[in-house]
């Protein structure tokens, strides 16, 4: 034991004294082990890219009833552009059950869409959560996914936890970390330690470290949100655990890790342009003489540094210059001379590597309902200008303090947050200067909160499970086809998939019938058609069964305790709001005549009368001899009917088809003989059909084709949701609500805002009736990855 601290005490004086470059000098940089590392890594990567997506929500809280607007921003997780493989984000909202009690399916055309939940009135006090992810992401569970939290205020319904903070010295937490993540009985080890109050938050302590036998080992203390780090030469055999002494003494005992009695500590500390790495081993040697160490330093599955290295003295350092990583989270990982993973360590880097906003306005106090206009410049640090997509959000800033010092924004969000596992406290702080006091304190962050998306262990299977979730480029859609009677698959079946405006997918069943499509694009719901064929494509009712539309994805995200504060001043001004939106929508009906109402034709399909033209082929048409073909009656007799690009068009709107009452393919209706036909029915926005469009066709009795098609299955499809737009008034056109007070505490939500060539762009909007501060808030991205936020102020007098 004594030996290996002398050589540690020995290297470390002497590393401090030898030029690097003379140390690098004698270490080999590659090597057959460290090659087929970095090539394992480099297929694992290729195989498995990961993909993050950031929501801007449109203010720091809410109240029950209030509208959540956000956007969704979606990237690959490696280099943050706007190209990730899937299109498909899904939106939950969260309680503090765990349970899910909003859902949303959203179109992501290059990475951006927009959406909102209205908050029920009902909904208590507390603390909630909003989280995205793709079908994709559920590879890897639920830590890759987005989860924002946000508290609700609902003065009728509070929650009594909110009102006292239930605080019991007992319910502190403390956990220890060794630096590299052993705790080996080989000189003196760094631990970082983080201390947890019952509210989820970091609570700063002071405590002492004691071994077995109650004797004193070190103390320690934390220096920031209850993290702070401590020193402890480790005997092999010995127990360890601590004590919390301050703020209060506390019962509880505090394990810390077991001690290995030969294994490898890391440390990595930051020298002028680098981070220094020293590995320290006890481990027994080769017998082919000294032992070699492998580092390699990663970001997000990509190598940035890569080096072999030889073990002398029981130590090893190199010197990694912070110019060959990227922005953001990097992973150390030593391996041994076997190529097996023996010590890790996060570190972050920051290069600045975000763009400028600047916001300013062409006032700084205007009147009440007067036009507000913002400018937008935004550039990269090298003063090029920037072309992004961005989002505007502007809000009572006087009710709706933010109340997080430094909140998440897709700045800290892409280059920390998103790649550590678990709530991150104020994670505005670690880039709010660069202090070497702040930086201090990311590294203490770095050592508490280590997580990594990448575990070597995944890197190193030989054979791994195959990913159960697919990009998803549209609706996803899938089944089975089965024999009617039994539970075989029909052999080489076909499977049309129309929606009624026309659109045809055609799918091949698997050996196992199963079936799997997201290459249709449809907003809210929409009645699809499945006709199951043979391989010959002869219509057969084989047995046809649809997987659950957007099942929920569970959760186990637990948000963290609800500290209310004072949100009277906006509950107020909310309740005031939701009154006027209330009375917006009452309208006065004109003065109307009762007359005798006719009594519709049985026939019809829509029981209040028809929707639009009805035609009577028996009546009108001759019973629809001397026309050729249903097409061509069809074009004859339904004003404004085109077929265009493989789709039924009503005046520039998609229809489709109903035999009987039941949704139709158009080429089974195109097999109707006009002769059949007793009526045709145009429907527009039909109650009946899901507010489609729709042609009902009505056959008459005797008819020669069957009225239950052979094959026909029908479904209703959810879509992806489709975004309310939000009400900004504009004052300078009349308009009868501006009689109403105007008291909106989001004044104003743009989510699609994109800067021209020159970095440029213009966001107008009017004020309203409440004289008060509000605060601009943009956040966007640059295709090419390059995030940016900016804020704002002016007053209303």
């Amino acid at each position: 034991m004594r030996t290996c601290i002398k050589h540690i005490v020995y290297f470390c004086c002497w590393s401090l004294l030898v030029p690097i470059a003379l140390v690098l000098s004698g270490f080999i940089t590659s090597g057959p082990v460290l090659e087929e590392l970095l090539k394992k890594l480099k297929q694992f990567h290729s195989e498995r890219p990961q993909e993050k997506i950031y929501l801007h929500l449109d203010k720091p809280f809410y109240a029950a009833g209030d509208n959540v607007w956000f956007k969704a921003y979606l990237v690959d997780a490696t280099l943050h552009q706007l190209d990730s493989q899937s299109r498909v984000v899904y939106v939950d909202l969260i309680d503090d059950t765990k349970s899910i009690f909003g859902h949303q399916m959203l179109y992501a055309d290059g990475g951006i869409s927009s959406g909102d939940f209205q908050l029920p009135d009902t909904l208590p006090e507390g603390r909630y959560a909003i989280r995205a992810y793709t079908n994709y992401m559920k590879n890897f569970g639920e830590d890759f996914f987005f989860t924002r939290e946000f508290s609700v205020f609902n003065a009728l319904r509070a929650n009594p936890a909110s009102d006292t903070t239930l605080f019991k010295a007992d319910s502190l937490e403390l956990e220890f970390y060794p630096e590299g993540g052993n705790f080996v009985a080989c000189g003196f080890n760094r631990l970082g330690f983080k201390a947890l109050g019952p509210d989820g938050r970091g609570i700063n302590v002071e405590g002492i470290v004691y071994d077995e036998k109650e004797q004193v080992v070190a103390s320690f203390k934390s220096q920031h949100a209850g993290m702070g780090m401590v020193q402890i030469n480790p005997v092999a055999g010995k127990i360890y655990h601590a004590r919390i002494t301050k703020p209060y003494r506390v019962n509880k005992v505090y394990p810390l890790p077991s001690v290995q009695p030969k294994g490898y500590i890391m440390q990595a500390d930051a020298v002028n342009g680098g981070v220094k790495v020293i590995v320290f081993t006890n481990a027994d040697k080769p017998a082919s003489g000294d032992a070699t160490v492998n580092v390699i330093v990663q970001s997000r599955g990509l190598a940035y540094f890569a080096q072999q290295g030889t073990i002398r003295n029981n130590a090893f350092f190199t010197v990694i210059k912070r110019s060959q990583l990227p922005e953001g989270i990097s992973q150390i990982t030593i391996f041994d001379s076997e190529g097996r993973p023996v010590a890790e360590r996060l570190i972050h880097v920051s290069h600045n590597e975000r763009i400028k906003l600047q916001i300013k306005t062409d006032s700084v106090v205007y009147g009440k309902r007067k036009q507000v206009t913002v400018m937008i410049d935004a550039a990269y640090q090298n003063q090029a200008p920037a072309s992004g997509h961005f989002s505007v959000s502007v809000y009572d800033e006087g009710l709706l303090k933010q109340p997080e010092s430094y909140p998440m924004s897709i700045e800290n969000y892409l280059s920390l947050t998103s790649d550590l596992k678990g709530y991150i406290e104020d994670p505005g702080y670690y880039f709010k200067d660069s202090l070497q006091e702040t930086k201090k304190n990311l590294d203490l962050l770095m050592m508490v909160q280590g997580w990594r998306r990448f575990t070597w262990s995944d890197v190193l299977r030989e054979n791994r499970p195959p990913l159960m979730y697919r990009h998803e480029r549209g609706i996803p859609i899938s089944g089975r086809v089965l024999k009617i009677g039994g539970k075989q698959p029909p052999a080489e079946s076909i499977l049309k998939v129309m929606t009624m405006n026309g659109s045809v997918v055609r799918l091949k069943p698997d050996s196992t019938g199963r079936f799997y499509t997201d290459s249709l694009l449809f907003l809210d719901s929409m009645n699809l058609v499945f006709q199951t064929e043979n391989r010959k494509g002869k219509k057969q009712p084989y047995k046809f069964s649809l997987d659950p539309v957007n099942p929920f994805y569970p959760t186990n995200y637990q948000t963290t305790f609800f500290q209310s504060f004072d949100a009277s001043g906006y509950l107020d001004q909310q309740a005031d709001e939701k009154l006027v939106q209330n009375l917006s929508k009452v309208k006065v009906l004109a003065e109307t005549k009762i007359t005798a109402k006719r009594e519709p034709d049985p026939r019809l399909i829509n029981p209040n009368g028809p929707g639009g033209r009805v035609v009577d082929v028996q009546k009108d048409l001759g019973g629809g001899v001397g026309y050729a073909s249903i097409n061509q009656m069809l074009f004859a007799r339904v004003a404004g009917l085109n077929f265009i690009n493989g789709s039924w068009m009503i005046r520039g709107a998609g229809v489709g088809f109903a035999v009987n009452g039941i949704l139709s393919p158009p080429d089974y209706v195109n097999m109707i003989s006009p002769t059949d036909v007793d009526l045709i029915e145009v429907l527009f926005n039909s109650v009946q059909f899901a507010g489609m469009h729709v042609i009902s066709i009505t056959l008459r009795s005797g008819a020669s084709i069957s009225v239950e098609p052979i094959g026909i299955n029908q479904a209703k499809y959810r879509g992806f949701y489709q975004a309310r737009e939000f009400y900004s008034p504009r004052y300078d056109v009349k308009d009868n609500r501006h009689q109403l007070e105007d008291k909106r505490t989001t004044l104003h939500w743009e989510p699609i805002v994109i800067t021209d060539e020159n970095g440029r762009a213009a966001v107008t909007f009017f004020t309203a009736d409440v004289a008060s501060r509000y605060r601009i808030l943009i956040e966007g991205i640059t295709p090419d990855g390059y995030p940016g936020t900016g804020t704002g102020t002016f007053e209303v007098r």
